[in-house]
């Protein structure tokens, strides 16, 4: 419910796509370890990790916004009130992981 009430119907109706974005959540809690909080420029295993769960969520993301400012015709999903806003894609994707970490964590 909140995939779909912080993003698009296009993705809260993809069950896959929901079970990679929370795979790329899970990943990006388990990488953050004492040596990366620590070691911050260390290239540890799991900064590497953390980099690549990043960049699954963020080209995931991107692709729904991408699709929806593409959209014919805007409907009353929050990514296509945030693109009539005139809000940078980057700023779309930080509100719409905000709301899925939510909802991962709910669940």
């Amino acid at each position: 419910m909140t995939i779909r009430l912080g993003t698009c119907k296009e993705l809260a109706e993809d069950k896959k796509a929901i079970t990679q974005l929370a795979g790329h959540f899970w990943n990006l809690e388990k990488s953050t370890t004492a040596v990366s909080v620590l070691l911050p420029w260390f290239p540890s295993p799991a900064k590497k990790a953390k980099s690549k769960a990043t960049m699954g969520l963020y080209t995931q993301l991107i692709s729904y916004v991408r699709l929806r400012r593409g959209a014919l015709t805007p409907s009353m999903d929050a990514l296509d009130h945030l693109i009539g806003q005139g809000i940078s894609d980057g700023e779309i994707i930080s509100v719409c992981v905000r709301s899925s970490q939510i909802c991962i964590d709910l669940a």
